[in-house]
């Protein structure tokens, strides 16, 4: 995967505003969506991710899950990106199948990377590079 990975904020776009803010992104050169939603509202993450496969698909634009293969499983999704809190790859890559795009975190380690590798991941995540205020306590990965 090339060019820009965006990931959505629950905490700035839900609903129709959601879908808008992921077509403009898309407009505006984003390569690939990741929907990121921790919270416990189940009906509506399903209707937000069903309505941003839609919106990806008509761009032809990967749309990635954040932390639930059950979720990207039930709406078709390309893939979803796992954190060190989720499913174990293995696990996914099994539900998933080999056609979907499994991504890790690995925050600062390049020991993490080199398992998910090992493991059969698509692609790997490093960072926070920089302060954020949508996680300020992640862990800093250097830049050099």
């Amino acid at each position: 995967m090339r060019g820009l990975y965006a990931i959505t904020d629950s905490a700035l776009h839900t609903g129709e505003a959601l879908e808008q803010a992921v077509a403009r992104a898309i407009t505006g050169g984003a390569k690939v969506i990741q929907y990121r939603d921790k919270s416990d509202d189940a009906d509506r993450r399903h209707a937000e991710a069903s309505a941003l496969v839609r919106v990806c698909r008509r761009h032809g634009v990967p749309m990635i899950v954040n932390d639930d293969v059950e979720l990207a499983l039930r709406i078709e999704a390309d893939g979803v990106h796992l954190g060190r809190e989720d499913a174990e790859l293995p696990a996914a890559r099994l539900r998933l199948g080999n056609d979907r795009i499994i991504g890790v975190s690995c925050y600062n380690l390049v020991e993490r990377a080199e398992s998910a590798q090992h493991n059969g991941a698509d692609y790997v995540a490093f960072g926070s590079m920089f302060s954020s205020t949508t996680k300020p306590d992640a862990a800093r990965a250097d830049i050099a």
